[in-house]
């Protein structure tokens, strides 16, 4: 079970350029995380998570859906052109035990509220 603490619309998927679209930047999650990218036609994308290569490389183009299953921790997650050094989009995730409603989920926010 996933619970996610912020949701991205449907919208935000006919964004031009690669993206992240879930989780967002701060998210405190439990895992599995189902990861959400948008692959434009344009490029080799490849996602990394803490600088390691993840998934298919280079990512299939459109709205790619990728379970993720991670310990307990902070993580970076970069979604990355390969042919291009410059062009990047990356967050910050806490996977934590069990995220429920109580808790203040992003860490910008503060993070969780248990004692």
């Amino acid at each position: 079970m996933v619970v996610a603490t912020s949701l991205v619309g449907a919208e935000e998927a006919r964004i031009p350029g690669a993206a992240i679209l879930a989780p967002r930047d701060g998210d405190i999650l439990s895992s599995p995380v189902d990861l959400n990218l948008w692959i434009p036609a344009d490029g080799r994308y490849q996602l990394s998570v803490d600088g390691v290569v993840f998934g298919p490389d280079p990512l299939p183009h459109g709205p790619v859906s990728l379970p993720i299953n991670l310990p307990i921790g902070l993580y970076q997650l970069n979604l990355s052109d390969r042919n291009d050094t410059g062009g990047s989009d990356g967050v910050t995730i806490l996977i934590d035990r069990v995220v429920t409603d109580q808790d203040n989920g992003c860490l910008r926010c503060g993070g969780l509220s248990r004692p």
